[in-house]
């Protein structure tokens, strides 16, 4: 057991969430993407054994060191947001919970490193009435899409929540 990849443990985590867990498919899909594109590269020969404090922080200055692979119109690539890291380390955490209850590992690695920390927290700015009135006055009165950004307004709903409702 010690000897097993961290990389193919990684995929058994991705179909405990999938079957067993039953989370939402769009959180398996952010979950695998950061997991395809930022886990595995770092872990991908790595075996069990070799899971303790000065990986996961060699993991995280990783995160750290990694850039922003969505560049535009020739602007350099820049480091990636502390926000972004965050998510990094949530889905590490998860994993790493995850491995304890399987009984993978009986101690938790990441213990006495702290949360990577946001100084970029954001506010979602909320539409105000009129705003809203106004964004309503181009949408057709019998429209379908009207009917839902109603229910989302009024109700405090987010768009997961008004797509997954059935009718």
């Amino acid at each position: 057991m010690k000897y097993k990849l961290i990389s193919d443990l990684l995929d058994e985590y991705i179909l405990y969430l999938k079957n067993e867990k039953h989370v939402k498919e769009t959180t398996i899909i952010d979950k695998r993407i950061v997991i395809e594109n930022v886990i595995k590269p770092f872990f991908e020969d790595k075996v069990l054994a070799q899971l303790d404090e000065e990986i996961m922080r060699e993991y995280l200055n990783y995160c750290y060191n990694q850039k922003n692979r969505k560049v535009q119109n020739g602007e350099e690539s820049r480091k990636l947001s502390p926000r972004r890291i965050q998510k990094f380390w949530e889905v590490i955490k998860s994993f790493i919970n995850w491995m304890i209850k399987r009984k993978y590992i009986t101690a938790d690695p990441t213990r006495d490193i702290a949360r990577p920390k946001s100084n970029n927290l954001t506010v979602s700015k909320y539409w105000k009435i009129e705003e809203f009135k106004q964004f309503l006055s181009v949408i057709p009165y019998d429209s379908q899409d009207r009917a839902l950004f109603l229910l989302a307004f009024l109700t405090g709903m987010r768009k997961g929540e008004v797509l997954g409702l059935t009718w």
